[in-house]
């Protein structure tokens, strides 16, 4: 009501203030929190804070925390099975993985995974061992059955070979290294092994003997009737490939040698001297000098047989083997000479077959000095 009495009209208009409303990103590593306003707040979250403003109405703030994206990647290496590589002062083996972390532009982790691939190499052999002990025929193959070709061999740490065989070996262990593209290395060991030895001896073992006939036997720790027997000698044999010849002595040096084979094809072998020295027989008497000079003393050379001889060979030799004399009548003398020429003063070696009646011949062999 007015002062006159009258109606006042008042219009009253509510106009409504304005609210404030906003918004706030802030980056983060993956991970990682931030605080704002007393908010403890994670990368990737979102969250509204609200306050009142000049107007006293609500101002509301929405804040978002971006994540930032970590870098990741992988590296790749390469590894002989069994070695070892230094990554970043880490010793890395062959089939293992491990991460290493860094900071990269952004400030967040940079990751970085290396993973080391292992190059499989793997051989294997085959081996022949010699057939007979101290013989040289052993073989190895050796195959490859992983690994990058192509491959190169070495034997007990000779130089390296592109063949994958190795010939002519004798028993014994052996360590084979392969190589392939990579340099990567595969060591084999083995052995070749030694086939077995056996004995073979010539029997009697003696030096000398004074009979003229001798006994030989072969004696083995193997069956002497399994082996194949091959006599050789410088006295005559009643066999040649049987186990116990008799042998027919010379005078002075009887060699023999024997050859026995198995029944692998392996020998073994053995041999014996012998020097047959008849008994002294006094009825044989030759001079070891004598002086043809024509003073009617000892001025030849021969048999002075004390007995009836029926039968009997001479002949004399020079230093160079060279025959100057030779006669089968025993009352004959060598003077010296050789068709018709005065030979030179020295040692000559004489041969000789005596048979004395009822007795069986015997060989002499012996050195006469000619004198002038």
């Amino acid at each position: 009501t007015a002062v006159n009495s009258c109606d006042s009209t008042v219009t009253v208009t509510v106009v409504e203030a304005e609210s404030y409303s906003g918004s706030v990103e802030i980056e983060a590593c993956a991970g990682a929190t931030i605080d704002f306003d007393g908010v403890s707040m994670l990368a990737g979250e979102e969250q509204v804070f609200s306050y009142s403003a000049a107007n006293s109405c609500d101002s509301i703030l929405t804040v978002t925390v971006l994540e930032l994206v970590t870098s990741q990647s992988t590296t790749n290496l390469e590894l002989c099975d069994g070695a070892t590589v230094e990554f970043e002062g880490e010793e890395l083996f062959a089939g293992s993985s491990q991460e290493f972390v860094y900071t990269n532009s952004l400030g967040c982790d940079s990751i970085v995974t290396v993973t080391v691939e292992g190059i499989a190499l793997d051989a294997t052999f085959e081996s022949i061992s010699p057939s007979c002990a101290g013989e040289d025929d052993g073989q190895i193959e050796v195959i490859a059955v992983d690994g990058l070709g192509p491959f190169t061999y070495s034997l007990n740490g000779s130089d390296f070979q592109t063949s994958n065989l190795f010939e002519e070996l004798q028993s014994g262990s052996f360590e084979v290294t392969v190589m392939d593209q990579n340099n990567c290395l595969v060591y084999l060991e083995g052995i070749l092994e030694a086939p077995e030895t056996w004995i073979l001896e010539i029997q009697p073992d003696i030096d000398t003997t004074d009979e003229s006939r001798l006994q030989l036997e072969a004696f083995s720790d193997l069956e002497i009737a399994g082996l194949d027997l091959q006599w050789i000698s410088s006295a005559a044999l009643t066999c040649e490939n049987c186990p116990d010849p008799i042998a027919e002595l010379v005078l002075g040096e009887n060699n023999f040698a024997l050859v026995a084979m198995d029944a692998s094809g392996c020998t073994e072998t053995d041999d014996l001297t012998v020097y047959y020295i008849p008994p002294i027989d006094p009825k044989v008497i030759f001079p070891n000098a004598f002086s043809p000079n024509g003073d009617g003393m000892n001025d030849g050379f021969g048999l002075l047989p004390l007995g009836t001889v029926e039968s009997y060979e001479l002949s004399l030799f020079d230093r160079w083997g060279k025959q100057v004399f030779g006669t089968s009548d025993v009352n004959q003398r060598w003077d010296g000479s050789f068709k018709g020429e005065l030979q030179a003063i020295g040692v000559y070696v004489y041969h000789a077959l005596v048979q004395f009646e009822g007795e069986e011949a015997v060989q002499y062999k012996g050195n006469v000095t000619l004198l002038r």
